[in-house]
């Protein structure tokens, strides 16, 4: 016999049906997909605001770095100034040649019955004027300071005496014997040069005796730094012992 359900239609229990169950389970699977997705979100705006306030951050440090250079250049500036200063006075320093040591040694290495009429000094090396041989064994331009004396000597020897006791002096890198003659007693010349004298003034005054020109060059100046001397320079010669 089959059953015979009086409820109402109302009060009768409902079935799930296959489309409703599928329908639940879409409902589902939105929502996890939008809770996913509102979750990437959040994480994504909380990476952005973080790297945000990083940025903002090395920003106010550039510009706190900008502003203490800023206020540090004067200081900078200074400090070139200084080493520029100290740069200029240390080549001045290096490229000062002691003429006042030389007229000291010049009068102690002069023999007795020598002297000088005249001389010229130069800061660099420059060849003789004379022509002839003597001018290629003269020092070469720019070589360093060279000093060209003009003087009289009552023997030949004793122009030979100068010549090695000017090799002897301080800084010395050559010493080049432009002529040497003296007058017979016929009033002629007799010539024991290297090459034809310059004549002029510089050997005016010898009379009889033997007239001299002699070129003395001594080191480059940008060399004297790192030259030691033998010995130290007397103080007689304006040295420090």
């Amino acid at each position: 016999m089959r059953p015979v359900n009086l409820l109402p239609p109302e009060y009768r229990p409902r079935a799930v049906s296959a489309e409703a169950g599928n329908r639940s389970y879409v409902f589902l699977g939105a929502m996890a997909a939008l809770l996913i997705a509102i979750t990437v979100y959040a994480l994504t705006a909380n990476q952005a605001t973080s790297r945000n306030e990083q940025a903002a951050e090395k920003t106010r440090s550039a510009e706190a770095a900008e502003k203490r250079a800023a206020d540090l250049a004067p200081f900078a500036d200074f400090a070139q100034v200084k080493q520029i200063r100290a740069t200029s006075i240390r080549a001045l320093a290096t490229s000062r040649f002691d003429w006042e040591r030389l007229m000291r040694e010049l009068s102690r290495v002069l023999p007795k019955e020598t002297w000088l009429t005249n001389a010229e000094a130069s800061s660099t090396a420059s060849a003789s004027p004379s022509a002839g041989p003597a001018a290629a064994t003269a020092p070469a331009a720019g070589a360093g300071p060279s000093v060209k004396l003009n003087g009289c000597a009552r023997k030949q020897t004793d122009v030979a005496r100068l010549i090695v006791r000017l090799r002897k002096m301080h800084g010395v890198d050559d010493v080049t014997l432009t002529s040497s003659e003296g007058a017979n007693a016929s009033g002629g010349a007799v010539s024991a040069s290297s090459a034809p004298t310059s004549g002029g003034a510089g050997g005016a005054g010898c009379d009889r005796f033997f007239r001299f020109e002699v070129t003395v060059a001594f080191k480059a100046l940008a060399a004297a730094p790192a030259q030691a001397d033998a010995k130290p320079v007397p103080s007689s010669l304006g040295g420090g012992q």
